[in-house]
């Protein structure tokens, strides 16, 4: 059963790009969004974003200069949510910012990101 929730992957340094693409959806769309400073509803940070993200019908990936920076640690928050969304076989779609794309050197748990469609974002 599907809960028809959003989720919103991002890096923390990405967090005001990544709010208002949520602000700017959620008029739009009739999905629940989730972003994790606004949406944490249990006393375990980990557990509360794991299980939004176990649940969702799809899960946004915000592009930027910041969102491979740490891909190669494996307790990189970016690194976990992408690879959960690939076990959950959970849909990716890619916010990306300037019209970045994922590095070719990803990881092999997360590598087929790459793969994922992607929406470019200008400033302009």
């Amino acid at each position: 059963m599907t809960s028809n929730k959003l989720f919103i992957s991002y890096p923390s340094e990405s967090w005001n790009f990544a709010q208002r693409i949520a602000e700017a959806l959620a008029p739009r769309i009739e999905q629940s969004i989730f972003i994790d400073y606004r949406s944490i509803d249990q006393a375990d940070f980990a557990a509360s974003i794991l299980s939004h993200l176990r649940e969702s019908d799809a899960v946004l990936l915000v592009v930027t200069d910041f969102t491979f920076a740490d891909i190669h640690r494996d307790n990189d928050w970016v690194r976990l949510e992408i690879r959960t969304a690939l076990e959950h076989a959970i849909p990716i779609v890619l916010v990306r910012e300037n019209g970045l794309l994922p590095p070719k050197d990803l990881p092999d748990d997360v590598r087929a990101v790459s793969r994922s469609q992607g929406v470019p974002f200008y400033r302009e």
